[in-house]
């Protein structure tokens, strides 16, 4: 049971990761469903709720915390990023 609990935290690492970097073919649907379960689900991470839920805890934290509009910003300048360089290309 501990395994799955850090393959479930390292897989949410990967899923950030992976969401926020601006130049990953195809995480721009990604970021719009994630965008839009935050706002749907009062500020929540699914993710987190799942991980609060079985464990106790999240990866980042004992507790369980909203998405805050720093997240949210850090989330919509990668994507702004990927924008502008397509612009450009």
């Amino acid at each position: 049971m501990i395994a799955l609990k850090y393959l479930l935290f390292t897989s949410h690492i990967f899923f950030i990761l992976y969401t926020l970097y601006p130049f990953a073919p195809g995480n721009t649907y990604i970021a719009l469903i994630v965008y839009t379960s935050w706002e749907i689900n009062d500020n929540y991470c699914i993710l987190s709720q799942i991980e609060y839920k079985w464990y106790g805890e999240t990866w980042l934290s004992k507790t369980l915390k909203p998405v805050s509009d720093k997240k949210k910003y850090f989330l919509s300048i990668s994507q702004s990023i990927k924008f502008i360089f397509w612009l450009l290309a």
